[in-house]
């Protein structure tokens, strides 16, 4: 008999422990729910600054470019004579503290200044070509000489950019991806004076400053 009550007082122990067990799981899930949203949610109204500034950018070039006069010339340095060196700068600490906290997201300083090297190797890469004799380059170069030279507008000629379509084809196509997160690196480079962004239809010029 002793046997028995010692058995049933077992079974309603490791009853209750497990009906807590699963509702202390219930509760988990329900909270990890609840913060993938809320980091879906960041992630949507990040993504939709990012987007506003974009257009904010837009509006500048095309205002500016709307009030040059017909018989000026851009202030930019002569592709005559071109920069040997298209080194976009890391950030250092006390710049990436700057940044205000809706552009920097979860991003790190490390992740940021990796992207930046990506980002200085496609221009490199265009521009050790661009800077060549057509004349002397392999068909395919030479077609791409060619693209880039009408790529130039009167807002970026004679200065280094590249285009996403360059990021995804130049350096054997290993550069910086132009995903959620490298959106949001390339609205840092911004707004710390590294790039800026030169649009037209069709196109946008990520300008080095």
């Amino acid at each position: 008999m002793f046997a028995v009550l010692a058995y049933m007082l077992l079974t309603f122990v490791e009853t209750q422990e497990l009906s807590e067990l699963e509702s202390t799981l219930s509760k988990l899930e329900s909270s990890l729910a609840d913060l993938t949203l809320k980091l879906q949610q960041e992630e949507d109204i990040l993504q939709k600054v990012i987007s506003v500034l974009d257009k904010v950018d837009s509006v500048r070039s095309t205002f500016v470019l709307q009030q040059k006069p017909a018989n000026s010339k851009p202030n930019v340095t002569s592709t005559e004579g071109p920069r040997k060196n298209y080194q976009v700068a890391n950030l250092s600490e006390g710049e990436f503290e700057t940044v205000p906290k809706y552009l920097r997201g979860r991003l790190t300083l490390d992740r940021v200044n990796s992207w930046i090297d990506q980002f200085t190797a496609v221009v490199q890469e265009k521009y050790a070509s661009f800077n060549g004799n057509p004349a002397k380059m392999a068909g395919e170069i030479r077609n791409r000489y060619y693209d880039w030279r009408e790529q130039e507008s009167e807002e970026c000629r004679g200065c280094p950019f590249v285009t996403e379509q360059d990021m995804k084809t130049l350096v054997n196509g290993k550069g910086p991806k132009m995903d959620p997160t490298g959106r949001s690196i390339m609205a840092i480079l911004r707004h710390c004076g590294r790039v800026r962004e030169v649009r037209t239809t069709g196109i946008v010029r990520f300008v080095l400053c």
